[in-house]
């Protein structure tokens, strides 16, 4: 197991999308990395700090000469980058930077940028294409390894829109038409059609 895994019996409310699941297992270490941004904000970088340095040591990561494992951040700005770049090497291919980005309003680091992807095509020894069909066949056997494939970086998606850009409007989400209707006095996000302001600004 790459890290332990703390089981969690809440019931947590998603309300941008009005659902619920009350069984959500969460990673030691995302319990520890989520209070350091709360920290941040009431200013106790030093916290915030020491349980890097935790979750740096227990990666076997070492102190170094100035017992910092690594930790050049000084500054609140520069501390809170330390966080969100530690949560995308723990969280890897979990899915959570949008949603981090999205709850510190940081979205627009999305724009502009493109996604990519790795195909591996099976080769023969002499070089040429594996059929796909004796490559799965293979794979399943484990009879293929790293070497046996050729890898080339790739633009995703192929067609349509490879240019990520983030509306304003995706830090609120739209509430259900459903649940709108359970109740008349609910307004609906004014960046969806509504009038309600969602910052209260």
């Amino acid at each position: 197991m790459k890290y332990p895994v703390v089981q969690i019996m809440l019931f947590l409310c998603t309300c941008s999308f009005w659902s619920c699941n009350s069984n959500r297992t969460f990673k030691e270490n995302e319990l520890c990395l989520v209070p350091q941004v709360q920290k941040m904000s009431l200013g106790k970088s030093d916290v915030a700090l020491s349980i890097l340095k935790e979750i740096r040591k227990r990666a076997g990561i070492e102190a170094g000469a100035d017992g910092k494992y690594g930790i050049v951040a000084t500054t609140r700005e520069k501390i809170r980058e330390a966080i969100l770049a530690e949560r995308n090497i723990e969280f890897c291919f979990e899915g959570h930077s949008f949603w981090d980005l999205r709850r510190l309003r940081m979205l627009d680091r999305l724009d502009g940028k493109t996604k990519h992807g790795v195909e591996a095509i099976a080769l023969n020894a002499d070089g040429t294409e594996m059929p796909i069909s004796e490559a799965k066949t293979k794979a399943g056997n484990n009879e293929l390894t790293e070497k046996d494939f050729n890898y080339d970086v790739m633009q995703i998606p192929f067609t349509g829109v490879k240019v990520t850009s983030v509306p304003e409007k995706y830090y609120f989400f739209p509430i259900k038409q459903s649940v709108i209707d359970l109740n008349s006095k609910i307004e609906q996000n004014s960046n969806w059609g509504g009038t309600f302001n969602p910052t209260l600004e």
